[in-house]
């Protein structure tokens, strides 16, 4: 089992260029506290939950293992999953594309934050419209 700390770092360190910097700058939440509370040296009130959970694109479910599905994985294959589900509720896709997607997802070589999934979909329709 991974403790909140291990997943916030966990999650955070999945994300390609995410800083402790920049976190504590999308959460107005100062660095000190951040390392504390990836360290397990303090816990987050909620309020600063929810922003971080915001910031790194999860549910705040996650963090207290009430997600059955995410409970067994790496911190870095649910900051692909979940940032999946998130691309799945903003857009509409066209089944073909949920399936080419879902593919992706199941992968070592997922996107890790929804403008890596948007990305990806954006090269998924460039190589269709070349054929």
């Amino acid at each position: 089992m991974w403790s909140l700390g291990q997943k916030l770092r966990g999650v955070r360190e999945a994300k390609p260029g995410l800083s402790l910097r920049k976190l504590a700058a999308r959460t107005h939440i100062d660095k000190r506290s951040l390392s504390l509370y990836e360290r397990d040296k303090q816990d987050p009130p909620f309020s600063r939950l929810k922003r971080l959970c915001e910031a790194l694109q999860i549910r705040a479910g996650y963090l207290f293992d009430e997600i059955e599905g995410l409970r067994r994985l790496r911190p870095s294959q649910v900051a692909a999953r979940e940032s999946f589900r998130l691309l799945l509720h903003r857009r509409r896709l066209t089944p073909t594309a949920k399936k080419e997607l879902g593919n992706v997802a199941t992968t070592s070589h997922s996107p890790t934050t929804f403008e890596g999934w948007e990305d990806h979909l954006a090269r998924i329709r460039a190589g269709r419209s070349r054929r």
